[in-house]
């Protein structure tokens, strides 16, 4: 009888949307990275959390790092969807560095949890891949030193201030880091 409770519930599970059936294994994932180690996730492990079948799993993630990595797509996704300024100016590169960290902020039990678990790398593997796209297509192909520069930079801040429990305002942290990537109010440095 409970077995067939269980594949009731994971029919109805698999009805759902493509979006919430990632939003449910992201979800199961990170929660049980709260007490197991990451090595030690298995997939069955995910799928049982989240309800869904391997099948399933296996049709939206080839791994865990790809789960990690579609949070964040998913995350700069509905950014890039809110915040349409492209950074020509110190004003516009303040205003989305401020929006950058205050989602960090917003969502820093995920970068806790990634730190605890030693997988931070996904993130810095993301914001190179993404930064580096973005510098190219905005400021030119001869950038990627710069791009390069502001996903390490971008990194190692946003760790610090996690790791210190994000005790320095928003806007602190968002003067430090637009000040580090501007000579004067309207030119851009560059390596």
């Amino acid at each position: 009888m409970k077995q067939k409770n269980i594949d009731c519930i994971k029919k109805a599970v698999e009805s759902v949307s493509d979006d919430k059936l990632e939003d449910y294994i992201v979800k199961a994932l990170f929660s049980l990275m709260k007490t197991i180690s990451f090595e030690d996730i298995s997939i069955t492990d995910i799928t049982k959390k989240a309800g869904v079948g391997r099948a399933t799993y296996y049709r939206h993630f080839n791994s865990k790092e790809d789960v990690i990595r579609y949070y964040f797509t998913k995350e700069m996704r509905t950014f890039v969807s809110t915040s349409q300024l492209i950074p020509q100016s110190k004003d516009d590169m303040f205003e989305i560095m401020f929006k950058i960290l205050s989602g960090l902020k917003e969502k820093k039990e995920v970068m806790e949890i990634l730190i605890q678990t030693r997988q931070e790398r996904i993130y810095l593997d993301f914001l190179n891949t993404n930064m580096q796209k973005f510098v190219t297509t905005h400021w030119g192909a001869d950038s990627a030193y710069v791009a390069y520069f502001m996903s390490g930079a971008l990194f190692n801040l946003s760790l610090m201030w996690i790791k210190k429990g994000c005790v320095e305002s928003v806007k602190k942290l968002t003067d430090s880091f637009v000040n580090l990537m501007f000579i004067d109010e309207n030119n851009i440095r560059t390596v």
